[in-house]
């Protein structure tokens, strides 16, 4: 959508809708002959929100609807699960460590997906792409026993393409399992302070209302009146959160003490209150985040969220990296992937889906014996979820490990699972869906 240096986003997300409706016009314009190739089509929204209405109104081909919410769901990502987060992170933004592959190949054809391990010679297996629907499907941690047909892909993760090659002799022995299971736990309940009030804390506050790996308590720090901040967020999320509500001016030092002592937060995300600095909502989340790292000093991590890639930046040389890139770096990073693999768009958006898959991690108990990772990636499978990777004793996020790598104990294991949780659809005329009517939201 066209924007202005004071854009109403809301507007910029209809001129999207309304350009990608009348490209796909165009684009059905056969004139009697088919066209050799249908090219991928990403329409990029700042509102969450508008993707319901937009997948409403384009047809099939153009789902791939690119969000701003990539960044907030990011944030939902760094707060269940903050190994996931960096590991992602690098694998978008920085382009560091193992890559998402595709691999087509006839000798995998009838194999079960539990044994597409064994066929691979340095990768990770976290899924398939089945075209039996008529259209390439993703489907991210399958059934073990489920069956890969002649045009179907394995998806993995693997440091390099030439990784990716199979074994001339196939592994079909598991290794031997000595060890104890690694149990999933139940949903942790988390804490967060939230310093600031914008459209994009109201997006954050949507992700964590559906993070399948954690349940949230929510405190809002802000100078924006409580009964416009309840407006802003729709109401099944208000369902799904406690949420609680403090006045104050989230750059004041003392407020934020206050608050910090307050709430004993597992972790903060500051932004800047559109209430009092509508013009430069960035400037007052720099503000907050220094005022905030001076008082926690480093026992309570910070995540901080700037509109603009400059102040993002600014951010990060202050955070050493901690935080979260700009939203323009974010989405760029997103785009050049779409652009540049489109084979590996649908795998991406199937991955971050929150009612489709669950990212988790999940700490090995002390009282076992070092195992190799393959053993570990099938009994995970014997379990309903795929072994994708470990968090080294520095904390750095390791995908692919090589296969025969020995896992000590307590090492925490990074893992996906299907998603259990039902999409809620909401009533649009519900009270809380009124929108809030600021420059930054």
């Amino acid at each position: 959508g066209a924007g202005t240096p004071d854009p109403s986003l809301g507007a910029a997300d209809a001129n999207a809708v309304q350009a990608a409706a009348t490209l796909a016009g165009y684009l059905d314009q056969r004139d009697g002959t088919s066209p050799d190739t249908t090219p991928l089509v990403s329409v990029v929204l700042y509102a969450g929100e508008h993707a319901d209405a937009a997948k409403a109104i384009l047809p099939p081909h153009f789902d791939d609807v690119v969000l701003d919410r990539i960044i907030t769901g990011m944030l939902a990502l760094e707060l269940t699960a903050p190994a996931w987060g960096k590991a992602v992170r690098d694998l978008l933004v920085s382009g560091e460590g193992p890559g998402l592959h595709l691999v087509r190949d006839h000798r995998l054809s009838g194999i079960p997906f539990r044994d597409v391990v064994g066929y691979l010679t340095a990768a990770v297996p976290v899924g398939i792409v089945t075209s039996r629907s008529g259209s390439p499907q993703p489907l991210i941690a399958p059934d073990p026993s489920t069956v890969l047909g002649p045009d179907d892909a394995a998806i993995v993760f693997a440091p390099d393409a030439a990784a990716c090659a199979l074994r001339a002799v196939p592994a079909t022995d598991p290794p031997e399992w000595e060890g104890v299971d690694p149990s999933v736990p139940d949903l942790e309940v988390r804490t967060v302070l939230v310093a600031g009030f914008n459209g994009r804390i109201v997006a954050l506050l949507r992700e964590l209302a559906i993070a399948p790996a954690a349940r949230f308590h929510v405190t809002s720090l802000s100078q924006t009146p409580e009964s416009r901040r309840s407006r802003a967020v729709p109401g099944w999320v208000l369902d799904r959160l406690t949420i609680r509500y403090l006045d104050g001016d989230p750059t004041d030092g003392s407020t934020l003490r206050q608050a910090i002592a307050a709430t004993k937060p597992d972790a903060i995300i500051v932004s800047g209150d559109v209430a009092e600095h509508p013009r430069a909502p960035d400037a007052a989340a720099v503000f907050s985040y220094l005022a905030t790292q001076q008082i926690v000093q480093g026992a309570v991590p910070v995540l901080a969220v700037a509109y603009s890639s400059t102040y993002a930046d600014l951010l990060a040389q202050d955070a050493g990296g901690a935080n979260l890139p700009g939203a323009a770096e974010m989405i760029g990073g997103t785009l050049a992937w779409t652009l540049l693999r489109t084979d590996i768009t649908p795998v991406l958006a199937a991955l971050f889906d929150p009612y489709r898959t669950t990212l988790r991690t999940v700490r090995l108990p002390e009282n076992r014996s070092p195992a190799r990772f393959d053993a570990l990636y099938r009994r995970a499978l014997e379990r309903g979820a795929v072994l994708a990777g470990i968090v080294q004793r520095d904390s750095t996020p390791s995908l692919a490990p090589p296969l025969e790598t020995q896992i000590e104990p307590g090492t925490s294991l990074l893992l996906l699972t299907r998603a259990t949780r039902t999409q809620a659809t909401p009533p649009a005329d519900t009270p809380h869906e009124l929108p809030t009517r600021d420059p930054a939201s």
